[in-house]
């Protein structure tokens, strides 16, 4: 659904996809190696909490930060609730360390309120995302050649 190239490790490759479960396909953030033609090192950085069975709205962009951060999007599933649910990873934009893992400064990763990967939430199918250095905002859109909305 996605790749991007890490901008300070050009080896290190960043992947999204649809993953089926045995409790329905989750969107799936990975990352390998690439060098001499190789790949190696493929790893699952995160898989989606989604209850969904729907095949509908996996979202799924990545973008990376100047501090290597990365962002990806998760889409509803096809519920427009999801987006509202901070127990739920669909309709939000995750922001993930290298590893996987949640950054501590994270929205929510001091509280109990949200998931501590939410950066953004109460998004659709977000189908663009960028990043600017300007008041770390993070700009995406539902479409493709839809409007670009503003989150920071």
């Amino acid at each position: 659904m996605d790749l991007a190239i890490h901008p300070k490790h050009p080896q290190t490759i960043y992947l999204t996809y649809s993953k089926e479960t045995s409790s329905g396909p989750k969107t799936t953030l990975a990352s390998f190696h690439y060098q001499g033609g190789e790949v190696t090192d493929f790893k699952e950085l995160y898989v989606s909490n989604t209850r969904s069975s729907s095949g509908r709205h996996f979202g799924s962009r990545i973008a990376i930060d100047d501090n290597d951060h990365i962002y990806f999007s998760i889409g509803d599933r096809g519920t427009r609730e999801n987006g509202q649910d901070l127990q739920l990873d669909s309709g939000s934009i995750l922001r993930l360390n290298g590893d996987g893992t949640a950054p501590k400064d994270n929205p929510f990763a001091k509280t109990k309120d949200g998931l501590d990967s939410i950066w953004s939430y109460g998004h659709r199918n977000p189908q663009a995302l960028l990043l600017t250095n300007k008041l770390a905002s993070c700009g995406l859109s539902s479409t493709a050649l839809g409007a670009v909305m503003r989150s920071t």
